[in-house]
């Protein structure tokens, strides 16, 4: 990935661990950490760096990238390299000169989020891209994260501790969200600030990065502390999964996996030939669409669901006056 000092550093990498960004005073400015990795350098690779440490610098936090997904894919350009250890770090200074795009770690060329207005994508970049999400899908097909459990947790009560957990339940508590969260070996809950509110949903797989355990069995979020949806096809979602639907629970785990833990399956009629090839969204508002055809098959990535406040999705009408 990195292998020498360099001033301007273009690479893709898939995010192994991420913080949110935070204000630091001695540099006034927002940064965020985060860890990289590729097929050169990734925790199993047998190489001295098992990742690329990043900080990226922004005046504000929104200047930073904020990945809601473990192997979300982070494109860097116009980084600094530096000696670091047995290794090597890199340091992106959007204020600067430096610039990221942040993709799907499944499906997409539109990014999910970018500094600045305008980037530049060619078929190199789609090859890259392309590459990096099958090394993306081998290596967390195979890779278990490292989480401590919840019941060591609430042993040591250690500080930044990184846990992962499957979403029980959400609720919302005024301007903030109660989390219900669980792993193989214990129930705690989670409070959400107001900018988390919104951020995870029941079902979930979730690592939460750098938490604190608190005396009342409840975890905390630092200003730092991250959230990180992981997929279910890899492995450790996979294991989490496995072992919740052990007989040998603990009491309060049973309890709430009875309540909250069975998926709810919904079905949903196609109508139309399930062979129907898929139609480019480009060619829906062109001139060229067979006459005739009404319904069509598009494969599509979500970029933004609005209205940004779920509340806002539901209106109730009063069928006599048409009032909203």
């Amino acid at each position: 990935m990195v292998n020498a000092e360099k001033d301007r550093v273009n690479l893709y990498g898939a995010i192994l661990d991420c913080s949110a960004p935070y204000y630091m005073e001695k540099a006034a400015k927002y940064l965020c950490t985060v860890k990289l990795i590729d097929e050169s350098i990734h925790p199993e690779a047998k190489t001295a760096q098992e990742f690329l440490s990043v900080t990226l610098f922004g005046k504000t936090a929104s200047d930073l990238p904020q990945a809601t997904k473990v192997g979300s894919i982070l494109r860097i350009h116009r980084g600094q390299s530096k000696k670091h250890k047995e290794g090597y770090q890199l340091n992106c200074d959007v204020g600067i000169k430096g610039s990221w795009v942040l993709f799907d770690p499944i499906d997409g060329q539109t990014p999910i989020a970018k500094s600045g207005r305008k980037i530049t994508f060619n078929d190199n970049d789609k090859t890259l891209l392309n590459a990096m999400r099958k090394f993306v899908k081998a290596h967390f097909g195979k890779y278990e994260l490292t989480a401590m459990t919840l019941k060591d947790a609430e042993k040591k009560k250690p500080k930044d501790f990184d846990t992962l957990c499957l979403v029980l339940d959400v609720k919302s508590k005024g301007k903030s969200d109660r989390v219900l969260l669980c792993d193989a070996t214990k129930v705690v809950k989670l409070d959400l600030p107001e900018n988390r509110k919104g951020s995870v949903s029941a079902q979930e797989i979730v690592r939460i990065r750098a938490a604190d355990f608190e005396k009342d069995g409840m975890i905390k979020l630092n200003e730092y502390s991250n959230i990180l949806r992981v997929p279910k096809d890899f492995l450790s979602a996979k294991e989490l999964l496995k072992n919740l639907k052990k007989d040998k629970l603990p009491a309060d785990v049973k309890d709430q996996m009875n309540l909250y833990g069975s998926e709810n399956e919904v079905a949903t009629k196609i109508k139309g030939d399930k062979q129907k090839k898929v139609t480019a969204l480009k060619k829906l508002f062109g001139d060229d669409l067979p006459k005739g055809e009404k319904q069509f098959k598009v494969h599509v990535n979500v970029v933004e669901v609005g209205p940004k406040d779920p509340k806002e999705w539901i209106y109730i009408v009063d069928k006599k006056t048409g009032e909203q």
